[in-house]
């Protein structure tokens, strides 16, 4: 049976039940930082809030952009640029995306990342917004999509800055309640500050709240009318 804490925490078992593998594979997700575990003794909790965000993103199917096309579309109906992308790839993309809805754009660009969330002291939260992209409704941005401001920090990092970042700010997985929401990609646009509109919307579409996915869904929809409007009729060549 699960164990009532301030957050409802599963067995192994129950957890690999849940998504249908099993108990190594649990502990596999656990030590890639994509479950978040307690241990009490020598057993493992997995907290029911990671299972249902693995789960639901499981779930999606069908084909996905890689991470440069993905982050391509969310810049491009940001209004930003793409310059990674050559000339061919930016009229293909234009061409496609004047077709989609805020539930497809989600779902193809649903493997931009993978999500860590973390625990972190407060007085270390500083070091990890200056090492990171951030985004979602982090900080000030939460009044871009009318949400009430919160402590907790979400971003983006490269996968091979994960390790030090977690080391440097003492990140935990195995304590809760979770206050960082880490996006770590194998590609992620140059650039400073914090991520377009469009990819924070994503973010927030992705999210379990509702209140974080409405807003996330309303503000891609806004998004992709404007730039469907802005280009209808046109080459874009």
């Amino acid at each position: 049976m699960a164990i009532e804490t301030a957050e409802t925490l599963l067995t192994t078992q129950e957890a690999a039940e849940k998504l249908g593998v099993g108990d190594r594979r649990i502990r596999s997700l656990v030590s890639q930082h994509l479950l978040n575990a307690v241990k009490e003794g020598d057993r493992l909790y997995i907290t029911n809030e990671s299972v249902r965000r693995l789960n639901h993103v499981d779930r999606k199917r069908g084909r996905t952009f890689s991470p440069r096309i993905a982050f391509a579309s969310l810049y491009m109906i940001s209004g930003e640029s793409v310059n990674w992308l050559s000339a061919s790839e930016k009229y293909q993309l234009k061409k496609r995306l004047t077709t989609l809805n805020a539930t497809d754009l989600v779902s193809l660009c649903r493997n931009r990342a993978r999500l860590c969330s973390m625990w972190c002291r407060e007085s270390r939260l500083e070091k990890v917004t200056q090492e990171i992209r951030l985004s979602a409704g982090t900080g000030e941005l939460a009044a871009e999509f009318n949400l009430t401001e919160t402590s907790d920090v979400e971003g983006y990092l490269l996968e091979s800055d994960l390790q030090r970042i977690v080391e440097q700010a003492k990140l935990r997985s195995d304590f809760q309640p979770a206050n960082v929401r880490l996006h770590v990609s194998s590609y992620i646009p140059n650039g400073s500050g914090n991520m377009p509109i469009g990819v924070c919307s994503a973010d927030l579409a992705d999210s379990l709240d509702v209140r974080e996915c409405g807003a996330g869904f309303d503000k891609l929809t806004q998004l992709l009318s404007r730039f469907q409007s802005d280009n209808k009729g046109k080459d874009s060549r």
